[in-house]
C-alpha cells in the first residue's frame, strides 16, 4: 500500500534536512571569516572565503532542491508548502538560479507522478518563465490558469501575471485590458490588497504606451489605497517611486523628487538594500532631466557603490548607461564613452532587456561625439533589438533618433542626396505612424518624427508639404515633452525652426506665422508657440518695410 515507500521517503526528507543544517553552519561560520578577513584588510582571505561561500551555498541549493522531490513524494501536501515557501526565499532574495532548479525539479516530479493541478504551483510556473525571458509560454499558462482559478484572489492574480505578459511582448494596449478586467473585480469585492496592485499595473501600462497623465492617474491611485486600507509598505514605496518618476517625463520635478525620496527613505527603513539602489538610480534620472547633474552624478553613485557591493549586474548594466548619458549632456563625453561601453557589455552578458536602452544611448553619444557612422550603426541595431524585446517605447524612440542623427550627418558632411533621405525617412516614420494610428501616446516622438520630415521637405524647397508638417509637429512635442528631450530642449527647437522662417522672404514667412498661429491655437494654447509666432511674424514685417524702404 506504498507504507514502505512513504517512511523511505520521510527518512530521506530528514536527512536532507540535517545535511542543510550542517551546511547553514558552515555557510554562517564562512560570512564571518569573510567579514573578519575584510576588516583586517586580508584581500586574499576574503577572495578564499567567498569562493567557498559561494562554493557551498550552490550545495545547498542542490540538496534542497533534491529533498524537495522526497518531500513531495512523503506527503504532497506538505511537499507543496515546501516548494512554495523556499520559492518565495528564492524570489525575494533575487536568487533565480536556485528557483529555477526548484521549478525543473516539481516538472521532473509531475513527469513522473502526474500533474498537480495546483493554483499556487501554476501560477508560480507562469511567472518564472516570465522572469526568465519566456513571456509567450508565460501568456499561455496564464490563459490556462485563468480557466480553472477558483477564487477572486486567484483570477486578479492571474490578470496580472497576463497583464505583465502583454507588456514584456511590447502589447501594452492589451495589458491595460488585462489589468482592467482585474480592476473591476477589485472594486467589485472590496479586494484593496489587490487594488493597489492592479493600479500600479495600469500606470506601467499607460506609461508604455506613452500616456504619461493617465499612468500619474493610476500611480496616484495605487498611492492612495496603500494609505487608505493599510497596503504593504514595500508597494507604497515601489508606487511613490513610479508616481514620483511619471511626474518627472512631465516636468513636474519638484514635487516628482519629493515622491521618490519618499520612496527612498520608506525602503531604507525596511532595508531593501536593493529597492533603495533603484530608487536613487530614478533620482538620478530626474535630477539629470532637470539638468542638475551633480545631484544627478551623486545619486548615480549611491547606486552604483549598493548595486557592486551586492554583484548586481542587472542594474549596474542599468546605472552605467543613465550616468553615461548624463555625463554626455554635461559635456564629460570621453567618460561618457568609456561608461556607454561597458553598460553595452553588461546588458550583452547579464541584462538583454536593458540593450535596446543602451544601444539607443550609444547612438545619441556616438553623435554628440560626431561619429555618425557609429551613432548610425548602434541606433540600427537599436531598433532590432527593441522589436524583438517588445518594448516599443525604445523601438519609437530608437527609430526618432536614427533619423535625427542621419539629418545631422547630411546637415554636417553634406554626403547624403536630400531626395533619398527623403524616401528613407518616409520609410522610418511609416513605422511611427503605424502606433499612432493604434492608440500609442507617444505625442513626442510623433511630433519629432514630422519635424523631421519637415526638415527635409523645407531643404528641398517644398514649402507647402514642410509647412504643414511644422504645424504637427511642434503642438505634439509641446504637449508631449518627456525627460532630456522637455521643457529644457523646446526652446532650442524653436530656435531651429525660427531661422527657418527668417530665412523665407518676408511675405511667405508673415503666411507661415499666421497658419502657424491658427493651428496650434486650435488644439490649445501653448504659450511659447504663440509667442513664436508674434516674434518672427513682427520680424518678417520689418523686413517687408525694410525692403519696401
Amino acid at each position: 500500500d506504498g507504507t514502505l515507500r512513504k517512511r523511505i521517503d520521510r527518512k530521506m526528507t530528514d536527512y536532507y534536512v540535517q545535511k542543510t543544517e550542517e551546511l547553514d553552519a558552515r555557510i554562517n561560520a564562512l560570512k564571518q571569516e569573510q567579514e573578519r578577513a575584510i576588516e583586517s584588510g586580508d584581500t586574499q582571505a576574503g577572495l578564499q572565503a567567498f569562493e567557498r561561500l559561494n562554493e557551498n551555498s550552490r550545495l545547498r541549493d542542490v540538496l534542497e532542491t533534491e529533498k524537495l522531490f522526497y518531500a513531495l513524494r512523503a506527503d504532497l501536501e506538505d511537499g507543496i508548502e515546501q516548494f512554495i515557501s523556499a520559492y518565495e526565499w528564492a524570489t525575494a532574495n533575487y536568487r533565480i538560479s536556485f528557483r529555477s532548479m526548484l521549478w525543473e525539479e516539481m516538472q521532473h516530479f509531475e513527469a513522473r507522478f502526474g500533474e498537480i493541478e495546483d493554483f499556487r504551483i501554476g501560477i508560480r510556473g507562469a511567472q518564472h518563465l516570465l522572469d526568465v525571458g519566456n513571456a509567450a509560454t508565460a501568456k499561455e499558462k496564464g490563459l490556462e490558469i485563468l480557466e480553472y482559478a477558483a477564487s477572486d484572489e486567484e483570477r486578479i492574480e492571474t490578470l496580472v501575471h497576463l497583464g505583465n505578459c502583454a507588456l514584456r511582448l511590447g502589447q501594452p494596449i492589451q495589458a491595460r485590458e488585462f489589468y482592467a478586467r482585474g480592476q473591476r473585480i477589485c472594486e467589485e469585492q472590496d479586494l484593496h490588497g489587490w487594488l493597489a496592485v492592479v493600479e500600479t499595473g495600469l500606470g506601467l501600462a499607460y506609461r508604455s504606451s506613452g500616456d504619461w497623465d493617465e499612468a500619474a492617474h493610476h500611480y496616484r491611485q495605487s498611492v492612495s489605497v496603500c494609505e487608505r486600507f493599510g497596503g504593504s509598505p514595500q508597494h507604497l514605496a515601489s508606487a511613490l517611486n513610479n508616481y514620483g518618476y511619471v511626474l518627472g517625463l512631465r516636468g513636474r520635478y519638484e514635487i516628482a523628487i519629493t515622491l521618490c525620496e519618499q520612496a527612498l527613505s520608506l525602503r531604507q527603513d525596511l532595508n531593501l538594500l536593493r529597492a533603495v539602489g533603484i530608487s536613487y538610480s530614478t533620482l538620478g534620472e530626474l535630477y539629470r532631466y532637470q539638468q542638475r547633474y551633480d545631484r544627478a552624478f551623486e545619486c548615480y553613485d549611491q547606486a552604483l557603490r549598493i548595486f557592486e557591493g551586492q554583484d548586481d549586474w542587472e542594474w549596474l548594466a542599468v546605472v552605467y548607461q543613465e550616468q553615461a548619458i548624463a555625463q554626455a549632456y554635461a559635456g564629460e563625453l570621453d567618460r561618457a564613452w568609456a561608461n556607454i561601453h561597458k553598460a553595452l557589455e553588461l546588458c550583452e552578458r547579464y541584462n538583454i532587456r536593458a540593450l535596446p536602452w543602451a544601444l539607443n544611448r550609444a547612438g545619441r553619444i556616438a553623435l554628440m561625439r560626431g561619429e555618425y557612422n557609429q551613432s548610425e550603426q548602434f541606433l540600427r541595431r537599436g531598433v532590432r533589438e527593441a522589436r524583438d524585446a517588445g518594448d516599443v517605447w525604445f523601438l519609437l524612440a530608437t527609430t526618432v533618433e536614427l533619423m535625427e542623427s542621419r539629418y545631422a550627418r547630411y546637415q554636417e558632411k553634406r554626403d547624403l542626396d536630400v531626395t533619398d533621405l527623403r524616401r528613407e525617412f518616409r520609410e522610418l516614420a511609416a513605422t511611427v505612424e503605424a502606433y499612432e494610428r493604434e492608440g500609442y501616446g507617444f505625442r513626442d516622438l510623433f511630433g519629432r518624427t514630422r519635424r523631421t520630415l519637415g526638415h527635409v521637405e523645407y531643404d528641398l524647397g517644398n514649402y507647402g508639404p514642410a509647412l504643414e508638417y511644422y504645424k504637427e509637429a511642434y503642438s505634439r512635442i509641446a504637449s508631449g515633452y518627456y525627460g532630456s528631450h522637455g521643457l529644457h530642449k523646446f526652446p532650442e527647437e524653436l530656435e531651429e525652426l525660427g531661422r527657418r522662417v527668417d530665412a523665407l522672404p518676408p511675405e511667405e514667412a508673415i503666411r507661415w506665422c499666421d497658419e502657424l498661429r491658427t493651428s496650434w491655437t486650435e488644439e490649445r494654447e501653448f504659450a511659447s508657440l504663440i509667442g513664436f509666432c508674434a516674434t518672427h511674424k513682427h520680424k518678417a514685417q520689418q523686413r517687408r518695410q525694410t525692403e519696401a524702404a
